[in-house]
């Protein structure tokens, strides 16, 4: 459904952020992007859903395209149109609007007040609370209630693929597995193609069908889920386990972390900085 060829993004037109970036996500599956902060996930996404002209950046070189067709270049809400929606990070609801305004937010290209209406109750379906609290302001739901809104927000639009930046951040362990089981269920049931960005590696590659992992704007390895999960260097940096699959302390990782070599990439002069993909 979404492919990126070789795509670099520049912030003000001098700082590189993404470099040569590919991945595909295939139509029905999830997908997840993972890596550290400042790794370029976000900015990975907001090349695809058209927000990187509001912070003065740009697509400098490659491909982005949506079955098939171009979408580089194109503002967000063509993108929206399109059926990409992006949920943010930290989740940005309207905090003065009661739930369902907040809803009602996200309907803005439905042709009739009765598809609104009829995929509001949808949302209601998957997250019973937010019906409990559909008069009360946003402002004052949990972080996981808002979470529940934001992801609520991008469905109203009926989007194709959506786009989820760090749905886990700031939750719960209870209330992640409860996002998660909802992420699954928009995949089954609904047929949502999903691309998700996490730092919660563990809980992502649980439910992804793909998995690439990105270190300082490039792609270092991708793979089937399980495959990506059962990597040496992966279970060491982003699972937090040893070489017999216990849980070490941040000081056993610190020595290693200089001899971390990803499949497909030689060794560069400077050990911390990963060597151009091939």
């Amino acid at each position: 459904m979404l492919q990126l060829d070789d795509v670099s993004v520049v912030y003000d037109g001098a700082i590189l952020v993404l470099k040569d970036v590919s991945l595909n996500v295939e139509k029905g599956c999830i997908t997840t992007l993972l890596g550290a902060n400042g790794a370029g996930k976000t900015t990975t996404l907001k090349a695809i859903s058209g927000l990187l002209y509001s912070e003065r950046g740009e697509v400098t070189q490659g491909a982005i395209t949506l079955e098939g067709e171009s979408i580089k270049g194109l503002p967000a809400h063509a993108l929206v149109a399109r059926g990409v929606a992006q949920v943010f990070e930290g989740r940005r609801v309207f905090a003065n609007l009661t739930v369902e305004e907040n809803l009602m937010v996200g309907g803005h290209i439905r042709p009739s007040r009765e598809q609104v209406r009829n995929a509001i109750d949808q949302v209601y379906t998957l997250f019973p609370r937010l019906r409990d609290r559909r008069r009360q302001a946003a402002g004052y739901l949990s972080g996981g209630e808002q979470q529940m809104l934001a992801i609520g927000r991008a469905l109203i639009c009926d989007p194709r693929l959506i786009l989820l930046d760090e749905p886990s951040l700031g939750l719960a362990p209870l209330i992640v597995e409860e996002i998660f089981r909802t992420i699954v269920m928009l995949k089954q049931e609904l047929g949502k193609t999903i691309l998700i960005v996490e730092q919660n590696a563990a809980v992502a590659l649980e439910i992804a069908d793909w998995a690439y992992v990105m270190e300082t704007g490039r792609i270092m390895m991708n793979g089937p889920a399980e495959s990506v999960r059962a990597d040496p260097a992966v279970q060491h940096f982003y699972l937090g386990l040893n070489e017999g699959g216990k849980r070490h302390s941040y000081r056993e990782a610190r020595p290693l972390r200089r001899r971390v070599r990803w499949p497909g990439h030689s060794d560069s002069a400077d050990p911390h900085v990963p060597a151009s993909p091939p």
